[in-house]
């Protein structure tokens, strides 16, 4: 801010030398490129006391009105380079820091106030600056906490600042940050919570999140609708997913086996599961449609919820299990031999960590299809989705290099247009991306086909 104020000072100054007094010499000179190779102040203001718009010509040279120019335009290009400099201030950092940092999830959560946490690696320094940056956006984290000084006194330091005056019943989104010892920065991940309603508090700060599942609904032969309720009470950031499968133990087992959405393991007909929801803070309805079942045939489901307890380890709360049989109808849907097809859009509304990504897809002859996107940093995994998988709950997500988003559970129109935001992304990175959709062949197999891989680069 004061070397903003020193170049709206300085233009001030010009501009008023042009029609009023001159300013001195000296001021000219405090900016780089206008004094001489003995350090001394040249090619400057003009020193004439008295200098009016009206008379310059038989007051001054041309050479001082160029030197003024010059002057004016630097300091121009100085004002310029601190606004993009302001402009860019929650980028990403220079990727070469000597510590890491990692964010962790909010606690004490109430109307107006958090307590944001993170956790800072040493490896090889003495000493890391740490804070939080945060904001109502993920894309813009305009606010900053104090700075604190951590030494290396344990390997991996915990640190805590509380945040006061937040507005109730909104979601802020923040990341922890660790400079080392050459202020080069690390950033952790992006995360969010949501204040408390002040209208509406209802809960304490022992209450676990809730998980209750309805019946099923619009069964047919090979598919159906589950739905669900998932209440986080007093914690944040839940991982919300269904379970279901022909086999009621492991869908029962879910909760008692599995710590981690990623670690359950799916088993065909057996276990499936379907994520509906990445970052749940308050409370929500899902609700989804399962395709690929066997007709006449018992099918078991759940609605579960991973989450951080106060102990910071992961864990999962599923509710009670519910079943229904599919209809013994049997037979295919299909009306002819000709495939879906699908095709890859552009990229739009690219930043440093998000994007906009669209697609196309046409049935055809097929029905029921289930329409996702896939994309990564890892080129090749996107490329081999249709070779390697036969369903969209078999592709297996590998963190930043493969991602998938579904958009549609039963698409039998003959076209529909697509489009995905997805967010969380490395800047000045190449990701690569793709439509696919999963449909049951003339065989009653489930297969995968995609449209073509396209790629963005995110900005710096």
């Amino acid at each position: 801010m004061k070397n903003s104020t020193k170049g709206l000072l300085g233009i001030f100054i010009i501009c008023a030398g042009l029609f009023g007094t001159v300013a001195t010499a000296n001021a000219a000179c405090s900016y780089n490129g206008y004094s001489n190779s003995g350090g001394n102040c040249s090619n400057s203001f003009v020193t004439v006391p008295q200098y009016r718009f009206t008379n310059y010509t038989q007051q001054t040279s041309i050479a001082n009105l160029e030197a003024q120019i010059l002057q004016l335009l630097a300091m121009l290009e100085q004002l310029k380079q601190l606004q993009n400099f302001q402009g860019n201030f929650n980028t990403g950092g220079n990727g070469n820091s000597d510590v890491d940092v990692v964010t962790r999830s909010a606690q004490n959560i109430e109307d107006e106030e958090a307590t944001l946490r993170g956790e800072v690696d040493f490896n090889n320094e003495d000493e890391a600056t740490v804070y939080f940056q945060y904001g109502r956006s993920s894309s813009n984290l305009n606010e900053e906490t104090v700075q604190k000084v951590l030494d290396e006194d344990d390997d991996d330091e915990k640190f805590t600042q509380k945040l006061t005056d937040l507005r109730d019943d909104t979601k802020y989104y923040y990341r922890a940050v660790a400079e080392d010892e050459k202020g080069r920065r690390d950033f952790g991940s992006i995360v969010s919570f949501t204040t408390d309603d002040d209208n509406n508090r209802s809960s304490s700060n022992d209450d676990e999140p809730d998980a209750d599942v309805d019946n099923a609904d619009d069964i047919t032969d090979d598919s159906a609708e589950l739905s669900g309720e998932v209440d986080m009470n007093d914690f944040r950031n839940g991982i919300v997913f269904f379970v279901y499968g022909e086999d009621e133990d492991q869908v029962e087992d879910v909760e008692k086996d599995y710590d981690e959405y990623t670690d359950v393991d799916t088993d065909g007909d057996d276990l499936q599961k379907r994520r509906v929801d990445t970052d749940l803070d308050n409370k929500d309805d899902y609700t989804i449609n399962i395709g690929g079942l066997n007709d006449d045939t018992d099918v078991f489901f759940a609605i579960c919820v991973e989450y951080e307890d106060n102990d910071d380890d992961q864990v999962l709360t599923c509710s009670s299990i519910e079943d229904f049989t599919t209809d013994d109808n049997g037979g295919s849907n299909n009306n002819g031999d000709d495939e879906p097809e699908a095709d890859t859009g552009d990229a739009t509304s690219v930043t440093d960590d998000s994007a906009r990504i669209h697609g196309e897809v046409d049935m055809n002859d097929f029905n029921n299809g289930l329409v996702f996107f896939v994309y990564g940093e890892d080129e090749d995994q996107v490329d081999e989705i249709a070779d390697e998988y036969d369903e969209y709950t078999d592709v297996d997500e590998d963190g930043d290099d493969l991602q998938k988003i579904k958009v549609d559970s039963d698409l039998d129109d003959n076209n529909a247009d697509y489009t995905a935001f997805f967010n969380g992304l490395d800047n000045d990175t190449d990701i690569y991306y793709s439509i696919c959709v999963e449909y049951e062949d003339e065989d009653d197999d489930l297969v995968i086909l995609c449209g073509g891989t396209e790629d963005f680069t995110t900005d710096n």
